[in-house]
């Protein structure tokens, strides 16, 4: 109606959400949510000038002050976009500014393969586990050691946050084992990253579900079936995790479950699935087999053949309306793609990804593309004694990314070049 005021709407960016500048424009990762959006340089100035409150014209001034065209249509679509995600909200017009986010402020270098840092650093804590399970790649167990010192893991999570890296993933071995774990959750979280960690769920502490409720992003569960978890783990294992999870869930810890593709649980996936679900999973990853172990006596899978049925099982699962996102772990992202379960999020990506979007840190700092590639030829550096660019964007950490990404020789997982022989290896530009 004419004559009434014209309601105005303030928007600003969700605190959780964390900017990294790269050359082409930015990432925004939600940290409460775990997504990430990657955007153009345009897209990242709206997203950064929204740290403080302002309506879709005043942001449009803006960007027109410093020569975007930033037109007014693409403008509110890109908003619209950005609030249904979650990565900006409405807000009062006096709502106070957030603080600046050193990683959107900084100029930022052209490097090789277009990002100025990993994404995800899977940080293998310690290699100590209550579990000795033979299918293990890091070959893990109870004889194994610790690891170092506590002052020397709070080293590494500064120079991981220098580094510019969002999402710490730690695993092991168990991680739970640490001692101070509550404290190193705490401690990822101050330096504005996100700890997501992955554990066999048996190592049960009052403490530890505390500190998982309130610092980490997702704790993903590694399980399957009761039957099938008890046979490869031990007996009494299922009843422990159940009993874990009851726990957690009840702390709002966000429950994810890791289920690792075998021969004998590809050709009744839905019962593994259905058993993520029991222990109150929000996502399910399935994970490819990896290591020495696998290679020798599992030789070949997974095939097309177990591929299809995977694929079947998890169609006749989500038919379902299941309440659970499922993804799959890098090492399959191109096979699931040719299934046609989901477009390929990261086409542009040679092999699994490693050494571009992420890395592996081991308890001592030591950097490589990948956790199941540790060998002299594709080492980058160590956080410790080494500089960020050393590892990354210059020799000798250069040199060794794209020794690995070569070597993947365009299959989808570098692990499977025996495998899956191609000529249609690339490097990224």
């Amino acid at each position: 109606m004419s004559g009434q005021p014209r309601i105005l709407t303030w928007l600003q960016r969700d605190p959780a959400v964390r900017l990294r500048r790269e050359a082409w424009g930015g990432l925004a990762f939600h940290r409460d949510t775990g997504d990430l959006l990657e955007l153009d340089r345009d897209g990242f100035d709206v997203v950064r000038l929204l740290g403080t409150a302002s309506t879709a014209a005043a942001v449009a001034a803006r960007l027109r002050a410093r020569g975007s065209e930033a037109r007014w249509a693409m403008l509110a679509c890109l908003l619209r976009q950005l609030e249904a995600q979650g990565i900006v909200r409405r807000v009062a017009p006096n709502s106070p500014s957030l603080p600046a986010d050193p990683l959107a402020e900084e100029p930022v270098l052209d490097v090789e393969d277009g990002l100025r840092a990993p994404i995800v650093a899977h940080w293998a804590v310690t290699y100590r586990c209550n579990l000795s399970c033979a299918f293990c790649y890091s070959e893990s167990g109870p004889g194994r050691e610790a690891g170092p010192k506590p002052q020397i893991r709070r080293r590494i999570v500064e120079r991981l946050a220098d580094w510019g890296v969002l999402e710490v993933a730690l695993g092991g071995g168990e991680p739970t084992l640490l001692a101070n774990f509550p404290e190193l959750l705490a401690t990822i979280r101050a330096w504005g990253m996100v700890p997501n960690v992955t554990t066999n769920g048996t190592v049960h502490r009052p403490e530890t579900v505390a500190a998982l409720a309130e610092y980490a992003g997702v704790v993903h569960l590694s399980a399957d079936q009761p039957d099938r978890l008890d046979a490869a783990r031990g007996p009494g294992v299922f009843a422990r995790l159940r009993r874990t999870a009851r726990d957690l869930t009840a702390a709002g810890v966000r429950l994810g479950v890791n289920l690792l593709l075998t021969p004998a649980n590809v050709r009744d996936l839905p019962r593994s699935l259905e058993a993520a679900l029991e222990l109150g999973a929000r996502s399910i990853t399935l994970l490819r087999p990896k290591g020495d172990w696998a290679h020798a006596r599992w030789t070949g899978f997974p095939s097309a053949d177990d591929l299809q049925a995977t694929a079947a099982g998890v169609r006749a699962f989500l038919a379902g309306r299941p309440p659970v996102r499922m993804y799959v772990d890098t090492a399959l992202r191109g096979e699931w793609a040719d299934l046609g379960l989901f477009e390929d999020p990261e086409p542009e990506v040679a092999g699994c990804g490693g050494g571009q979007r992420h890395v592996a840190i081991t308890p001592e700092g030591e950097v490589f593309p990948c956790s199941h590639a540790r060998s002299t030829a594709y080492r980058m550096g160590n956080l410790l004694t080494d500089g960020s660019d050393q590892i990354w964007s210059e020799d000798p950490g250069r040199a060794a990314r794209r020794q690995y990404i070569g070597a993947s020789q365009g299959v989808r997982c570098t692990c499977q070049v025996e495998a899956r022989p191609s000529t249609t290896g690339h490097l990224p530009p």
